[in-house]
């Protein structure tokens, strides 16, 4: 299967080669993503837990080198994930820097309970910090998959996002794909503000304020065939940032009732997307 006898026993354990000995065809998937990425330390890393997440019942995206929990598999968000993936602009973008070699670190995606304090905030999703196998998870509310394909989109872009920044304050901005300087800074100096003055992880959400809610918004308006002006899709970019953007002065509450109105058009129309 593309793999010889000393890299298989010394890479994978017992029930992982029992596995790949049943499963062929997978194995060979896994075998060509060591080949393409020189048989690195982190392509390696990735291939274990490919296994593991197949064995679960997931899926693994090997050319985005993504791994999706079963619970994921097949939904309404499984499918718009795909659907951004396969179109040029900021998500993919973002995607692009944790493949080929270029992060020590990968996204997983899972549906599940949030931690309490997101429950408690009304968050529709969560993404935390690489786990000791440098997997960065995003966790969805199960009702959420169930929402408009649009509100899905916003709840990835949202979380893509927070995947981003994580990535680059765990690799120390060394990577590719990474911060200017000056903004790298700025946001080591905010995570050291909030972690002071607040219970509630701000930091990354205060930053989002200035660099990210047009981002969100024009990758919406794609997502959508580009129907509306752009500004139809600015609540999206709002969406989970209003509290700091009004603390900096960059949106009121009048403002975001605005976006929010114009928001309802694109949510509203008889126009679907291929995941509706």
């Amino acid at each position: 299967m593309g793999f010889n006898t000393s890299q298989t026993i010394n890479l994978f354990n017992g029930q992982q080669l029992q596995w790949l000995e049943k499963n062929e065809t997978l194995g060979m998937d896994i075998a060509r993503f060591f080949k393409q990425n020189n048989n690195s330390v982190v392509a390696k890393a990735f291939g274990k837990l490919a296994i593991e997440a197949w064995i679960a019942g997931g899926e693994v995206d090997f050319v985005n080198e993504i791994i999706k929990d079963p619970t994921f598999v097949g939904t309404k968000a499984d499918c718009v994930l795909k659907q951004l993936l396969n179109q040029t602009g900021y998500f993919k973008e973002v995607m692009d820097a944790f493949t080929n070699n270029n992060s020590n670190y990968k996204i997983k995606f899972v549906v599940g309970e949030l931690s309490s304090q997101n429950q408690a905030a009304g968050a529709d999703a969560e993404t935390g910090p690489p786990d000791e196998n440098n997997i960065i998870t995003t966790t969805i509310r199960p009702d959420v998959i169930n929402k408009d394909a649009l509100e899905i989109a916003s709840v990835l872009l949202h979380e893509d996002v927070h995947a981003q920044l994580h990535r680059i304050l765990a690799s120390g901005n060394k990577a590719e794909y990474n911060l200017s300087s000056s903004d790298y800074n700025w946001l080591i100096d905010l995570e050291k503000f909030w972690s002071n003055n607040s219970e509630i992880p701000t930091a990354q959400h205060d930053f989002m304020t200035v660099r990210y809610v047009d981002k969100i918004a024009s990758s919406m308006r794609k997502f959508d065939g580009s129907i509306y002006p752009v500004t139809n899709y600015m609540f999206f970019g709002w969406d989970g940032l209003y509290d700091e953007g009004k603390n900096r002065g960059l949106i009121d509450k009048t403002k975001f009732e605005e976006f929010q109105n114009l928001a309802k058009i694109p949510l509203t129309d008889n126009h679907k997307t291929s995941c509706d």
